[in-house]
Parts: structure tokens; C-alpha cells; sequence
């Protein structure tokens, strides 16, 4: 009995010293296991670190600039450095209005000529360095030899049509009190107006004409701000300024999405339970509701018989014959109507540019030369005119005609070249003082 208690004894003595054993060697591979997590973590965030430097010795992710806005449907982040190399390279900034320009002051300088000119991105310029944009030029060829300064600033924002621009004004450029607004009128402007943006996560609002009265209707607008994505752009705002591997992902999320159909049906079938879960985050976050545009922003009276509809002759010399199929009927159809709203939105424009003592000029952009549609656009632009008192300055003459697909020194492909600057600034220039502003 003795020697048995003795063999229990001695085992349990072993299992006792065996558990130190035990829960030491449990303990070290707890310890590895944490400082293997804890290194690797440490790795990632070095390679993040690198990788971010090197984008910004780089100036990768400098490229999106866009946020939501509430009238708008989006606009440009004010204050924020932009590297573009889409087409052509150039380094600038928006300023603190959200236009690619100088900072300048709401209150025009003494003795000052002010010019604001509104526009999309042709007029924007991203392409080439701001110095060499048309707007700039023009600054400089109207001072040379001048008694009276001129300050021409750049107000355009990229992808906007003319009632966007419409609105542009009356939120941002009216209170510069400028003496003369230019507005720069381009191809596929009429579209921008009427159609929603295809695949874009960033609408707009849409314009039409009714009873004599011009409506911005704000529907894609408001329900882009209650969705999630609204929530993703406005929350990580500052995220996005601030970490460039951020925003490159997220604007080649959006890129791809937008274009790729395998991206999205890879993103749809392998990337549902992280669109679920992401979903389910963005959905908790707080709700940002639209500032609700003034009702008066939307809507405008429109005097007199503004409707490019009521212009039965020019619409029955403008077809010289009566179209022959039906499609051709249709097409005739859309574009009165895409101008009816385009000169609608230019009328008004104009009384609000009288409002305010200033004189309206509109400068058509160049066009391929079977763009027959664009140029009885300005055909009615010109009649509005001479009927409403602004001036056209038809920039598009001093250009070379180009046809599709044709290669000019004047464009890297959608956009002006260096030269292409040059001529429309040329342009404009002839069209001010033609219209004898004082110089």
C-alpha cells in the first residue's frame, strides 16, 4: 500500500511539474503568434507609409476633385491640389470658391474691370498649366497697353452643362458683381441640360421649360444625397484630401464601375459579403441632408415669347425640307427641344446679367464639322440674341475644321492643346472689342 502511494505521489509530482511546462510552452507560442501579428502589422503600415510617400513625391491621387452639392448635384473641392494627366499634364489648385483660378477677394479691386467666365472643362483647362489657359491669356491681352485693368476669372467646373452653369452663376459668380460674364457654350452642352448623367454617381439637375417658365428639376439630385454613396463622399471628405492611396482606390473603384462590366460583375458575385458588411457601416453613419435650394433658384419667369419653339421660321429654314423617315423626325424633334431649353436658360441668364449691370457674352466652341445639330444651335443662339440684346462671339469660325477622328495640334482629344487656348483667347478678345467694351 505504501509502495502504491508512493507511485501516486511521484506521478502526481510529475504532472505538476510537467503543467508549468505546459503553460510555458502555450504562453510562447501565444508571445510568437503576437509579435508575428504585431510585426506584420508593423510591415503593412511601412509599406503604406512608403507607398503614400512615394504618391505624393509623385502627386498620384491628386486628380479627384469632385464633391456633392446640394444644387449643383456636385462641384469641385475648394482648396485642393490637382495633378492631371488624363490628357496633356498640368499642376494646379481650386481656390477657396472651388474654381481652378487664383485666390482673388468678393470685392473687385478699385478701378477694375471684372470678367467671369463660366463654362465646363473646356473652359476649366486642366490640361495645361492655368498661365497658359484662354481665360489667362485673355487677362493678359486685354491689360497690354490698357487704360483700364481687367481681372478675368476662370469660374468653369468641369462636366457642366449650360443650366448647371445657369446655376453656378446665381450661387457663386453673381456676388463677384462682375461687368461682364462670358459664357462659353460647347458641344453637347444642350444634352447636359436634359439627360441624366449615364452610370455617374454624381447627378445633376435637369432643366425644362413649361408655360413660360424655366424648372430645375432636383429629383437624381436629392435622392443621390440620401444614398450611400453620398454618405461614403461627404464623411470621408477630408480622408480622401488627406490619404492619396485612398483616394486612388476609390476613384478607380468608381472608375472601374462606371465602365467595366466584369468589374462589376466580379464586385456583384464575389464582393457581396463586403458590400453587405460596407453597407451595413455606411447605413449607420449620420444621415447629411441636403440644404434644400431656395424655391427661387429652381424656377424662373421667363417674359415675352422666350421659346425657341415660337420661332416657326427659323425652325422651317433650319430643315430646308420636311424630314423623310421617322428617325430623322425624332432627332429634328429632340434637338428643338434640347434648344428651346438651352435658349431658355441663356435668356435667363441674361436678365439676371442685366439685373445685376452686367453685359452677357456668349462664345461658341469649336465643333467637328458634322456636327449639324450644334451648329442650328447657334444659329438659334444667334437670333436669341439680336431678339435679347447679348452679344455671340463665334469662337468656333477661328478654328480649323476638323473632321471625326482627325488629329489636330488645337486638341489632345476632347480638350485644348496649348494652341487651342491661344486661338479661343484670340477669339474672345476680337469679340470684346468688336462689342467696344472700354479698354
Amino acid at each position: 500500500m505504501s509502495q502504491a502511494n508512493t507511485v501516486e505521489k511521484q506521478i502526481m509530482k510529475r504532472e505538476r511539474s510537467a503543467r508549468p511546462e505546459a503553460e510555458t510552452s502555450s504562453w510562447k507560442k501565444l508571445s510568437t503568434a503576437l509579435r508575428s501579428i504585431f510585426f506584420c502589422s508593423l510591415l503593412v503600415l511601412l509599406v503604406l507609409f512608403l507607398v503614400e510617400g512615394i504618391f505624393a513625391l509623385a502627386h498620384i491621387g491628386e486628380d479627384t476633385i469632385v464633391k456633392p452639392d446640394p444644387l449643383l448635384g456636385y462641384s469641385h473641392l475648394e482648396n485642393q491640389a490637382i495633378t492631371y494627366r488624363q490628357e496633356g499634364f498640368s499642376k494646379s489648385k481650386t481656390n477657396s470658391f472651388g474654381f481652378r483660378e487664383r485666390e482673388f477677394q468678393v470685392q473687385k479691386p478699385p478701378a477694375t474691370t471684372r470678367i467671369c467666365v463660366l463654362g465646363d472643362s473646356m473652359t476649366v483647362g486642366s490640361e495645361v498649366p492655368p498661365e497658359f489657359t484662354f481665360t489667362r491669356l485673355l487677362e493678359k491681352e486685354l491689360n497690354r497697353n490698357s487704360k483700364t485693368h481687367f481681372e478675368v476669372l476662370n469660374c468653369a467646373l468641369s462636366g457642366y452643362g449650360t443650366g448647371q452653369e445657369f446655376l453656378a452663376y446665381r450661387q457663386k459668380v453673381q456676388p463677384l458683381k462682375p461687368d461682364i460674364v462670358i459664357l462659353t457654350y460647347n458641344v453637347g452642352d444642350s444634352d447636359d441640360n436634359i439627360f441624366p448623367r449615364e452610370g455617374m454617381n454624381t447627378p445633376r439637375p435637369l432643366f425644362s421649360v413649361k408655360d413660360g417658365r424655366l424648372m430645375a428639376n432636383m429629383q437624381d439630385v436629392e435622392k443621390w444625397y440620401a444614398s450611400n454613396d453620398a454618405k461614403f463622399y461627404l464623411q470621408f471628405e477630408n480622408f480622401r484630401r488627406k490619404c492619396r492611396i485612398f483616394a486612388v482606390l476609390s476613384k478607380l473603384n468608381l472608375d472601374l464601375n462606371n465602365s467595366n462590366s466584369s468589374y462589376q460583375l466580379l464586385t456583384k458575385s464575389l464582393g457581396k459579403p463586403f458590400s453587405f458588411a460596407w453597407n451595413q457601416f455606411l447605413s449607420r453613419l449620420p444621415q447629411q441632408k441636403a440644404v434644400s435650394p431656395r424655391p427661387e433658384l429652381l424656377t424662373y419667369q421667363l417674359p415675352g415669347e422666350s421659346s425657341f419653339k415660337r420661332q416657326k421660321a427659323f425652325i422651317s429654314a433650319s430643315r430646308n425640307s420636311s424630314p423623310t423617315t421617322m428617325e430623322i423626325k425624332q432627332a429634328f424633334e429632340l434637338n428643338d427641344a434640347k434648344i428651346d431649353v438651352a435658349l431658355a436658360i441663356v435668356n435667363a441668364l441674361n436678365l439676371e446679367c442685366k439685373r445685376s449691370n452686367c453685359k452677357l457674352f456668349v462664345a461658341t466652341g469649336p465643333a467637328l464639322n458634322n456636327s449639324m445639330f450644334y451648329y442650328k444651335e447657334i444659329e438659334a443662339l444667334k437670333l436669341a440674341a439680336a431678339r435679347n440684346g447679348f452679344e455671340i462671339i463665334e469662337a468656333n469660325k477661328e478654328f480649323p475644321q476638323r473632321a471625326p477622328m482627325q488629329e489636330s495640334p488645337n486638341f489632345f482629344g476632347l480638350h485644348f492643346t496649348r494652341a487651342g487656348h491661344q486661338i479661343m483667347s484670340k477669339a474672345i478678345y476680337q469679340g470684346l472689342r468688336k462689342a467696344e467694351i472700354p479698354h
